[in-house]
């Protein structure tokens, strides 16, 4: 009987290691590149089980210290405009597929236009928003057009080659402790002026910059988010 109760326990123990680890639940803050892209009544479904039930997941204008605690079977989230599990696979209703890098425990969404007659109305950015990815008291800045892109922040020029993202840390600032700042696209063979602002020190926040190419006016937009500070870590399961 020793040997039988031996043997169950160490076969229940090698199952147990054999089972994949429990995805850490995923927290999520939905961001509208614009302020008419805003949707209050958004839905999260999840396509690697889409008998469960849909998530409240509104797309807001800014970010804050709110948000939507899903639990995913995998990396890939569906978002309608219906909570029901059918929403899923009407084209109607459908906003857009977002896949999250494996391991994603918090992150933004940024929801950007697409071209009319696109697939679905929005195209879904994932931006991590850990501590140790976008730290507080920094810049993260994505150059989501075709076109480079220079920020001269003070006397100091970021180059941004298509798709590429920086973190600006400790940025220089002027006499009034801001950062003079001037954004380029380079087209037509030269560097064509965008925008021209202050930024002020995000302090013990952090601020999102994003660059954007309007799909219909054919524009490189700047666009600036204030952003809370990071939040603490969840305990690792």
């Amino acid at each position: 009987m020793r040997l039988i109760f031996l043997l169950s326990a160490l076969l229940a123990t090698s199952l147990a290691a054999q089972e994949p680890p429990a995805r850490p639940p995923l927290e999520l803050r939905l961001l509208a590149f614009n302020s008419s892209l805003g949707i209050d009544a958004v839905h999260a479904h999840d396509p690697a089980n889409p008998d469960a039930p849909s998530v409240a997941t509104p797309i807001k204008t800014y970010l804050n210290h709110e948000f939507s605690t899903l639990n995913p079977g995998g990396n890939t989230l569906r978002f309608t405009t219906r909570p029901e599990p059918e929403s899923a696979t009407r084209p109607e209703e459908l906003l857009g597929d977002v896949t999250l890098p494996a391991g994603t425990r918090s992150a933004i969404l940024l929801f950007l236009p697409v071209p009319p007659g696109g697939k679905s109305r929005f195209k879904i950015l994932p931006i991590d928003d850990s501590s140790k990815a976008f730290p507080a008291g920094s810049f993260k800045v994505f150059n989501l057009s075709p076109q480079a892109v220079r920020i001269q922040l003070e006397t100091q020029n970021f180059d941004f080659k298509p798709g590429a993202t920086t973190l600006i840390q400790d940025p220089p600032v002027g006499d009034n402790h801001h950062s003079s700042m001037r954004a380029f696209a380079f087209h037509g063979k030269q560097w064509q002026r965008i925008a021209t602002s202050l930024w002020p020190p995000p302090g013990e926040a952090r601020v999102l910059q994003i660059l954007f190419q309007h799909p219909q006016s054919g524009q490189v937009q700047l666009r600036g988010f204030d952003d809370v500070p990071p939040r603490a870590a969840a305990a690792e399961p």
